[in-house]
């Protein structure tokens, strides 16, 4: 089927959600602009091959493949590596036409669980996933293997990750010129470990946050006591928290009372978000909900909102970090524990430029760099912990999925072999 019309839909030609699980092949979509596929909402995995995706977007952010998964739901479930429970993109080629990196050939959010092999990608620009620095759950986990990248930026890693797991083995990425600084690998981009444009929206890893003067987006300092009806956002919207003000005790819709100053008000606001019926003269009714990780541990100045996440470690700098690359279990609004980390496995992947191969690792994006104030990266993600290069990890602990039910290609060998003899062989799991 070919769908070669101008799609401007920001969700995509085909979206699914619930159900599955789906299967789409020998598709066309050779003139998009935003999006084209958006699988894996609710869980509704599927299956994607044998499908050319072209990208034709001069400006602005796109992705081809937009992974979606189940929030909070994927992140409490057993890891689903080397597991059906995935949406699978395989034999399929990517095409970027106009040097417009956008979003990249494929994105993830939300929980997403994606596994990306055998494909190839020609152009510009890159893969990755969305994490806890910008949405309200972070991409759960990737596998990335077989594939090729052919023409690739100069300036872009070959795969981006800003939260959960990463499998990368026996990927080729070749350079439309010659290398730069080192080979174009693995990228973990862990925004909330260092001083970034995006660490405000939940905080540092730490537990223990000051919102103060942090601009529009995420307001904590308040210059001035509540109004009657107003609507009151604490976190960022993804996951916010939004109360309605009323000076009426009972009014229908009464979330906090205001009280005599700022200060009285923002503690009926605290006991709210804290969700604490123990505390004397509470101010909020039973129909107050919470849905974020935050809990307020002070008022300071009785203007700024000193919060905790709760879903940050309780080790050095908040260890393991809510959501942070290499952690594969987390439990809303609880820290996770180190037994839930998984490193990140990079091996066999090249990377080829000016007429040599070198080996492609993993990297940790910002590791060493003072310019970020505060930096945490080097304590958050260790090597042999967090990552690792140059090793499998053990076949009972991980092995790729067999062939997909769903398929309409013969399986292929028993046995996915790696690039380079001395690192071995995985099977694949049957």
């Amino acid at each position: 089927m070919d769908l070669i019309g101008h799609s401007a839909n920001a969700t995509g030609f085909i979206v699914t959600s619930g159900g599955g699980a789906y299967h789409f092949y020998s598709l066309q979509m050779t003139n998009n602009y935003q999006r084209s596929i958006t699988p894996g909402a609710g869980d509704a995995f599927c299956l994607i091959e044998l499908c050319r995706f072209e990208h034709n977007a001069s400006a602005g952010s796109f992705n081809d493949i937009s992974g979606q998964g189940n929030g909070q739901y994927s992140w409490t479930n057993a890891s689903s590596m080397g597991t059906l429970s995935n949406n699978f993109i395989q034999y399929c080629y990517f095409k970027e036409n106009h040097g417009n990196g956008g979003n990249g050939f494929i994105d993830a959010y939300d929980g997403a669980q994606l596994v990306i092999r055998f494909n190839t990608f020609d152009g510009g620009t890159y893969m990755g996933t969305h994490g806890y620095d910008s949405q309200a759950w972070s991409t759960r986990n990737v596998e990335y293997y077989g594939n090729i990248n052919t023409n690739h930026d100069l300036n872009h890693p070959s795969f981006l990750i800003r939260g959960g797991g990463l499998m990368a083995f026996s990927n080729t990425t070749y350079m439309a010129g010659a290398m730069v600084n080192s080979p174009v690998g693995y990228n973990l981009q862990y925004y909330r470990g260092a001083d970034s444009s995006y660490q405000g929206h939940f905080g540092y890893a730490g537990r223990q946050i000051t919102y103060a003067n942090t601009g529009t987006d995420h307001p904590y300092r308040f210059s001035s006591n509540f109004t009657d009806g107003q609507t009151v956002a604490v976190g960022h919207l993804d996951i916010g928290y939004y109360y309605m003000v009323n000076s009426l005790s009972g009014q229908p819709g009464m979330r906090v009372l205001i009280g005599a100053n700022l200060a009285e008000s923002l503690t009926n606001l605290s006991y709210a978000i804290n969700m604490d019926p123990t505390k004397v003269g509470t101010k909020y009714t039973s129909g107050t909900v919470s849905n974020s990780n935050f809990q307020v541990l002070s008022i300071a100045s009785g203007t700024d909102l000193v919060m905790t996440n709760l879903m940050d470690g309780l080790g050095f700098h908040g260890y393991p970090a809510a959501m942070q690359p290499g952690l594969r279990k987390q439990t809303k609004a609880s820290p996770a524990l180190p037994t839930d980390i998984f490193p990140c496995y990079s091996w066999s992947n090249l990377c080829y430029a000016a007429g040599s191969f070198q080996q492609a690792n993993i990297v940790v994006q910002w590791s060493g760099d003072g310019s970020y104030v505060p930096n945490y990266l080097d304590d958050l993600l260790v090597a042999g912990r967090d990552l690792t290069n140059n090793a499998i990890p053990p076949t009972n602990l991980y092995q790729p999925f067999g062939w997909h039910p769903l398929s309409i290609l013969p399986p292929p060998n028993a046995v996915f072999g790696t690039q380079e003899k001395p690192i071995g062989r995985i099977p694949f799991r049957k």
